[in-house]
């Protein structure tokens, strides 16, 4: 190296310039025993390799003497040591096709050792994308034994969101979108599902849709290959990582509805409901929490053109998932963006069921089922799908009886006969899987076999599924969107009556949603100043002194104050409690575990009332002893998105008050203020649980969504409304702007009265039980909290041992 920087570098120089880089840590030296010489290494190895590579190019001009030196000595050493001149061949990979246009593998046969494939296909990131011929690299792949999926793909999504490049995301996209949706599943989906974890361009690609959302000056086409990249990955049967690839694309598209809508485009024939579930999903996150919403109209109609505006004779999408987010999406276009109240109509009249879509005549048998199919995979299926009496008893499957033949029990009525058969619909689903969908075991039976070995528990419902049970999924919401089409249910079939009517709320069959969360990095900070305020703890701990006897603890009242539990100051501002649960228990001692022995609990509701009525129901309601819990309370709202559910709810229903011992309930009726929102931890979902206002509440103060969970915003996008947080968990409890709120009951002509109830106990130890019940009220000028409770001591039969 010292004779070559001489040319350029004078000698008295050049010492000084090598000590200089080996000072910065570039190169190093080396003197081995017996050797006079010194020897200098790259530190940073490709710079070395690629030094190597020239020198070797130095005296090359074309393929023919690149040839006659593989011929050479030193040629045919470094064929013979491919491994451990791997670094070498890299370069040469890069620097042949650039400087004399052919592939290393024209002239070497690359198929005898598995390195050579490595050594093509990683290097590919590398090169000039002009320089790379795809014919040329679809025969190394068809001639080669040693192709390994793995390297190829990780490679693909390493390029995936660079602009021109030929192997960038598009070639992917084009390749798998041409496929079969059982070939495309046999080569694709079996190995992202198992072994995309052997590609870490996809876990950073999926870093960087976190870490993207929300940062300005992102090319459009970059976000977009990047949003055509993630979307592929939902043909995945692995629930939980899918889940989260959805979420990824919902952060990509978050504020860019514009590449929602090219992403779109991209996607609206590919032929697996699977990704256009994904794609729907991710978009209608996005749209509900974006803050800017340019380009929403536009998506809402390419939407409406691609899945409802349909020409007479033909179906709508026959899947009730992509039915279902393309409604809501366009629903949030038509209360968000400005059309004519003639296309609203126009429009509202296409996207709400029941919609068009054909049913056969005649449903396949079991004879018929079994004589076609009966292959092992095949019958895995029909076995998975049997209903509880589809082929005699006790012969079911889980998935036919519990989730299958559960979606149309709406259908079923003991009394008056059953609308529709739905052990001949699970035949009819198997027909759809082997026939519509190309279950194959060719293609399949192996993959199916080495999921279930590796994830056997039945319960668990986020683990590796078979192919087969994608398309038993697939079949369920197809036949699903197909009967809700063509047969009304029984709107009360579990009291017999005979009125019929369509299904139009999917909400009510408990299907699998992914759970969408958006937290922008620039928004992580996002009402911070709201969170670990301890006013707002509703959980918490006490000791009972060695000497205070047990007896006498449980009769002392040491309830908090109620009125300082219902009105809370946070950063200067007043909130007032809509509902509260605190639960108070005793410090657990060292080495034992947390228990309800000895404990007391407040539960705090708030219920609207008509102004009108107010002194009747308070006079009333002061009358009362609420235990037993007979007053009405919260709905429980299971995988809704909280977001759907107020764009279709605008109003709630006047509930009366009855208990089981009252013959007539009074004059007044009474909108619990508060619901109870849950997403189970199933399917691959993070479970998650909070407090939402009611929808007159939410719509008379005009609140909308805010990107975290639990917490709306006004116009001016400051909180009005939110679940209070201790260290990043929901308390029990729900507060919203106390001056916001006073103004929404006025102009509503409502009041707001709280119930409160409580309880205080040592089952184990004390044979006394302490009770507590009351109302407050706002009163007086300012509106503060007022009222009073009364508790009571009762002697029960303890639990435990005798004293």
């Amino acid at each position: 190296m010292r004779n070559e920087l001489i040319e350029d570098i004078a000698e008295s120089d050049a010492k000084r310039f090598l000590d200089y880089l080996i000072k910065e840590n570039v190169i190093s030296k080396n003197a081995y025993y017996n050797r006079d010489e010194e020897y200098i290494y790259f530190n940073y190895e490709r710079i070395g390799e690629y030094q190597k590579a020239n020198l070797i190019l130095k005296h090359i001009h074309n393929q023919d003497d690149f040839v006659q030196w593989l011929n050479s000595e030193q040629g045919k050493n470094l064929c013979n040591s491919v491994g451990f001149n791997r670094g070498v061949w890299e370069a040469l990979s890069v620097l042949l096709p650039e400087r004399f246009d052919f592939e290393v593998f024209e002239v070497l046969d690359c198929s005898k050792d598995w390195v050579w494939f490595e050594i093509i296909v990683e290097n590919l990131f590398w090169r000039q994308p002009e320089t790379i011929n795809l014919q040329k690299l679809r025969q190394f792949f068809k001639t080669n034994q040693y192709f390994n999926q793995a390297t190829w793909t990780d490679v693909l999504y390493q390029l995936a969101t660079e602009i021109n490049h030929p192997l960038n995301i598009k070639y992917l996209h084009n390749t798998l979108h041409s496929f079969s949706l059982a070939d495309r599943d046999a080569v694709w989906t079996a190995f992202i599902a198992l072994n995309s974890d052997e590609c870490p361009a996809i876990d950073r690609l999926l870093t960087w849709c976190y870490k993207s959302s929300g940062q300005e000056n992102i090319e459009p086409e970059v976000l977009l290959l990047g949003a055509i990249a993630v979307s592929w990955l939902f043909t995945s049967t692995d629930k939980q990582s899918r889940n989260k690839h959805i979420n990824a694309l919902a952060h990509l598209l978050w504020n860019r509805l514009d590449i929602a809508l090219e992403l779109f485009k991209e996607f609206h024939t590919v032929n697996d409901p699977y990704v256009m579930e994904g794609i729907l999903s991710a978009i209608h996150g996005a749209v509900v929490y974006s803050e800017n919403i340019s380009y929403l109209k536009e998506l809402a109609l390419e939407i409406d053109n691609q899945i409802f505006n349909k020409p007479e004779k033909e179906e709508i999408y026959p899947n009730v998932l992509v039915r279902d987010y393309s409604r809501h999406i366009i629903e949030y276009s038509l209360q968000k963006d400005n059309y004519s109240s003639n296309n609203i109509d126009l429009i509202r009249e296409r996207i709400t069921p029941p919609y068009k879509s054909s049913f056969p005549n005649i449903l396949p048998t079991n004879e018929e089922i079994d004589e076609k199919y009966h292959s092992d995979g095949q019958r895995i299926i029909i076995r998975s799908m049997t209903t509880e009496y589809g082929r005699g008893t006790g012969g079911y499957g889980d998935f036919g009886r519990y989730t299958f033949e559960a979606k149309f029990r709406q259908w079923e009525s003991y009394k008056l006969g059953n609308i529709i058969d739905v052990n001949l619909l699970s035949n009819y689903a198997c027909q759809m899987i082997f026939e519509q969908f190309g279950y194959d075991d060719e293609k399949h039976l192996k993959f199916d076999r080495e999921s279930y070995s590796r994830y056997w528990r039945r319960d668990d419902t986020s683990k590796i599924e078979r192919i087969g049970k994608k398309y038993q999924w697939l079949a369920l919401y197809e036949i699903l969107a197909r009967v809700m089409d063509n047969f009304p249910a029984f709107v009360d079939s579990y009291n017999d009556k005979s009125e019929r009517d369509y299904m139009r709320n999917l909400d009510d069959f408990y299907l699998p949603k992914t759970q969408i969360k958006i937290s922008p990095p620039t928004r992580t900070d996002v009402f911070s100043q709201y969170k670990n305020q301890k006013p707002c703890q509703t959980k918490h701990y006490f000791t009972i002194q060695d000497n205070e006897l047990i007896d006498e603890w449980v009769q002392t009242n040491d309830f908090p104050d109620i009125s300082n539990l219902l009105e809370l100051t946070i950063n200067g501002e007043k909130w007032l409690v809509l509902e509260r649960h605190d639960d108070f228990r005793e410090m657990a001692k060292f080495g034992q575990k947390e228990t309800y022995d000895i404990q007391k609990w407040l539960q705090i509701r708030s219920y609207l009332v008509k102004e009108t009525q107010y002194l009747k129901a308070k006079t009333w309601l002061q009358q009362q002893n609420f235990m037993g819990r007979w007053m009405p309370e919260s709905n429980e709202y299971y995988n809704i998105d909280v977001n759907q559910f107020f764009a279709k709810n605008t109003f709630n229903e006047w509930q009366e008050i009855s208990r089981y011992q009252d013959i007539e309930p009074p004059s007044f009726k009474v909108i619990p203020s508060v619901n109870s929102y849950i997403w189970e931890s199933t399917y691959g979902n993070d479970g998650i649980s909070f407090y939402a206002p009611n929808p007159i509440i939410y719509h008379g103060m005009k609140m909308q969504n805010c990107i975290k969970n639990g917490y709306w915003v006004n116009s001016q996008n400051n909180l009005i409304c939110f679940n209070p947080q201790i260290n990043d968990e929901f308390q029990n409890s729900l507060l919203v702007k106390k001056d916001e709120f006073l103004n929404f009951v006025k102009e509503h002509k409502l009041k707001l009265i709280w119930t409160v109830l409580g309880e205080k106990h040592a089952y184990t130890q004390s044979k006394f039980l302490q009770e507590l019940s009351g109302v407050y009220y706002l009163h007086g000028k300012n509106q503060q909290a007022n009222g009073n409770v009364s508790n009571s001591i009762q002697e029960i039969q303890h639990w435990g041992n005798e004293q």
